[in-house]
C-alpha cells in the first residue's frame, strides 16, 4: 500500500537520520589529495552563541557552494569553528560572578581566564550542534576555536608581521569606550538611541576683550575638553573674530577660533565649540586644523586631572559631569542660559555598562595613513570604490546597513581599528 504524504514537514524524521548517515560515513571528510582544492572558512560566530536568520542566510550559501564543488570532483573542504566573543563572554561570566557574591577586580587574570573557560565549556558549541542537525556539510573532524593554542599563536605572529613590514601602525582614533569592561566596543555592538535634551548658550570671553562669544551645545559636560571654537568663514555675523582667541569657561584656557564650512551656520548660534577627544565629527574637525586632543576621562568613566575641581568627585561618569557642570555654568551668570528642549542623538548603548564613551583612544590601525604602508589605494581606485558604491551598491541596499558599509570603504583608504582594546 502505498505510504501517505505527510501534509506538513516534519524535521524529526528527516535531520537526524540522514545527518547520522553522513556522519558516519564521513561524506564531508577532506584529505589532501591530488584533485583540485576548493576550501571555505566559516565565519566563526560567537561560542555562546545561537542560530538565527542572519547565520541561516549566510551558511546556506557556503553549503550551496561546498556541495556544488564537490559534485564537480574538486576536494571541497568546508572548515568549522567558532569564536571567543570576549565581550558578550566576559559580560555572562561578570553577571555569573556577581551572583556569586565575586568581584571581577578581586581576581588575578588567569583566575578570571578560568571563570570564562568554565562558562564556555557549560554553555559554548550550541550553535555548532545546531549547524549539525541541520545538515551543513563540514569536515567536523577540522572543528577549531579561535582560543585553541595553535590559532592564538598566528593570530600574534601575522599581528607581529604586518607590523614588521608597515601594514599596522599605532595612532589615535575615536571608539566606543566601556568603562566597566575597559575596552573598546565595535560600532556594531552599540545601539544609537534619539532623546530629548536641552541646547544650552554658553558664553566663552574672546581673549583680550570685553566681548563674548556664545555658543549652543547639546553636551556642556564636554566644555572641559574643548580645543576650539568653528564658524563659517563666511558667516558675517563673524568676520571681526577671524585669527582671534577665546576662553573657556571654568577650565579658563585660551583656544583658537577656526574657520570651517563645516559649521552650519542655521543650528543655534552659528558656533560650534569643538572637542576632538570625545565626539567623531569634532575628532575629524580636529584632524584637519590640528588641534590639540585633550581627553577629560579616566578608563574607568570618571573625570581626570582636566577637570579641574571637578577632579576625584565623581565616580559614576558623564550624567554627574553633565550636572554638576551645568550647574556651575548656570550659576555663573556671565557664562550661559538654557533653550527649550529639542530631540537629538543621544547616548550609545552597548558593551557591558550600559552606556559607552565616544573617545579618541590609542589603537593599532590597518589602513593607508601610514607612511610605510605598502597597500595604499591610489586617487582613481577610491574614486571607482565611490562611484560603484552610490550608483551600483546604495539604491538596493537596506538603509540600516548603508552607513556601516560606506564606512568600510573609507576604511579601505584611510585605515580601520585592528584591534578592539584602545587604552
Amino acid at each position: 500500500m502505498a505510504q501517505e504524504i505527510p501534509s506538513q514537514y516534519d524535521p524529526t524524521t528527516v535531520e537526524d537520520r540522514w545527518n547520522q548517515v553522513w556522519e558516519d560515513a564521513k561524506a564531508f571528510r577532506s584529505v589532501p589529495d591530488d584533485r583540485e582544492p576548493y576550501t571555505v572558512v566559516i565565519p566563526p560566530p560567537n561560542v555562546t552563541g545561537v542560530l538565527h536568520m542572519g547565520h541561516m542566510l549566510n551558511n546556506t550559501i557556503q553549503d550551496v557552494l561546498v556541495r556544488r564543488a564537490r559534485m564537480q570532483g574538486r576536494n571541497a573542504c568546508w572548515v568549522p569553528g567558532t569564536d571567543h566573543a570576549s565581550i558578550a563572554t566576559e559580560a555572562k561570566v561578570v553577571r555569573k560572578l556577581r551572583d556569586q557574591g565575586i568581584k571581577k577586580s578581586d581576581l588575578s587574570r588567569d583566575a578570571f581566564l578560568e571563570h570564562a573557560w568554565d562558562w564556555t565549556r557549560e554553555h559554548g558549541g550550541i550553535i555548532l550542534k545546531q549547524l549539525r542537525k541541520l545538515g551543513a556539510s563540514c569536515d567536523w573532524d577540522r572543528t577549531s576555536f579561535t582560543l585553541d593554542e595553535q590559532y592564538s599563536r598566528s593570530v600574534i605572529d601575522t599581528f607581529l608581521d604586518l607590523h614588521a613590514k608597515g601594514h599596522i601602525y599605532r595612532g589615535l582614533r575615536m571608539v566606543n569606550w566601556d568603562p566597566q569592561a575597559l575596552t573598546a566596543v565595535s560600532d556594531e555592538e552599540v545601539i544609537h538611541t534619539e532623546e530629548q535634551s536641552k541646547l544650552h548658550h554658553v558664553r566663552y570671553r574672546v581673549e583680550g576683550t570685553e566681548d563674548w562669544l556664545t555658543i549652543a551645545t547639546t553636551r556642556p559636560e564636554t566644555i572641559l575638553a574643548d580645543t576650539a571654537i568653528c564658524i563659517h568663514p563666511e558667516d558675517e555675523r563673524y568676520t571681526h573674530l577671524h585669527g582671534t582667541r577665546a576662553i573657556v569657561p571654568v577650565a579658563g584656557r585660551s583656544i583658537p577660533i577656526i574657520l570651517d564650512e563645516y559649521v552650519d551656520r542655521e543650528f543655534g548660534t552659528g558656533c560650534l565649540k569643538v572637542t576632538p577627544a570625545h565626539d567623531p565629527n569634532d575628532h575629524e574637525l580636529g584632524q584637519k586644523h590640528s588641534l590639540e586632543i585633550i581627553d577629560m576621562l579616566n578608563p574607568d568613566g570618571t573625570v581626570n586631572a582636566v577637570g579641574g575641581e571637578f577632579e576625584g568627585r565623581l565616580g559614576t561618569g558623564w550624567f554627574v559631569v553633565f550636572l554638576l557642570v551645568t550647574a556651575t555654568i548656570s550659576n555663573l551668570a556671565q557664562y550661559g542660559i538654557s533653550l527649550p528642549p529639542l530631540f537629538q542623538h543621544g547616548p550609545t548603548f552597548g558593551g557591558m555598562s550600559g552606556v559607552v564613551y565616544g573617545l579618541a583612544g590609542h589603537a593599532w590601525i590597518r589602513g593607508r595613513q601610514d607612511p610605510r604602508s605598502g597597500i595604499e589605494l591610489d586617487e582613481s581606485t577610491f574614486t571607482f570604490l565611490m562611484i560603484w558604491f552610490f550608483l551600483c551598491f546604495l539604491p538596493f541596499m537596506p538603509i540600516a546597513n548603508t552607513a556601516h558599509t560606506f564606512g568600510l570603504l573609507v576604511g579601505l583608504a584611510w585605515g580601520w581599528i585592528a584591534t578592539r582594546r584602545a587604552r
